[in-house]
């Protein structure tokens, strides 16, 4: 029971992923997103209540992204068996992870909010949207300190056959530093740091998708062989 419960909570980082891609970038044609240079007119022609793929889009990335928690987890769980009873590092990044929900949860709602009725002021919608932004690509704390928790719990792996690879450490240190790229996103409005930059958009994305797809694969693997070490 316990083995297949955390093989669905894994899983469920494949349609997390997904829909969130598909929702926040494809159907929204946010890759990448308006400029902040934009004018209040040109952002209030983006978020109308005609908007239908857009507004569907933010939805459903709504309605998928809890699964970012259902993820974290099965990390957890996993970073029990290297903590044992006193498991900090584990407790600190579920409680990150929930709390980084926020960032997908907010700002949608943001969103829907501005395209929810015709006639709202141009400013109004910019400067909300802005506020989405903000959130969505450079509330990154945490993000950072989920992955740094992991990290830490990760190298204090001593066992001879650890349960996630060392490397996996690492690369949790490393991504989190990347992700303090959307942290200049509030000063600028233009060039590679703003929210629609290299760093402030593509670099952002890019860190968060890679993490999920490495976390995916070693957590999926951690489970695999705590079954097997069941079975034997």
């Amino acid at each position: 029971m316990n083995i297949r419960n955390q093989l669905i909570a894994t899983h469920s980082a494949i349609p997390m992923a997904l829909i969130i891609f598909i929702g926040s970038f494809v159907m929204t044609g946010w890759l990448p997103p308006p400029s902040p240079s934009l004018t209040p007119e040109a952002f209030a022609k983006i978020f109308t209540p005609e908007n239908y793929v857009l507004r569907i889009g933010v939805l459903l990335m709504c309605i998928f992204s809890p699964l970012v928690v259902a993820f974290s987890a099965a990390i957890a769980t996993q970073l029990k068996r290297i903590e044992g009873t006193h498991h900090v590092m584990a407790n600190l990044q579920y409680v990150s992870q929930a709390a980084g929900l926020c960032l997908f949860l907010v700002p949608g709602f943001i969103w829907l909010a501005i395209s929810y009725r015709a006639g709202t002021n141009p400013e109004i919608i910019m400067v909300l949207n802005d506020l989405a932004c903000f959130m969505f690509l450079a509330g990154s704390g945490p993000t950072i300190l989920q992955w740094v928790c992991i990290g830490l719990a990760v190298i204090g792996d001593k066992a001879t056959d650890p349960i996630y690879p060392r490397w996996f450490a690492f690369l949790n240190f490393w991504l989190a530093l990347g992700a303090t790229a959307g942290l200049v996103i509030p000063f600028v409005k233009t060039g590679p740091f703003a929210y629609n930059g290299l760093f402030g958009f593509w670099v952002v994305a890019t860190v968060f998708f890679l993490w999920v797809s490495s976390a995916y694969w070693c957590t999926l693997q951690a489970v695999k062989k705590q079954a097997r070490q069941q079975a034997d």
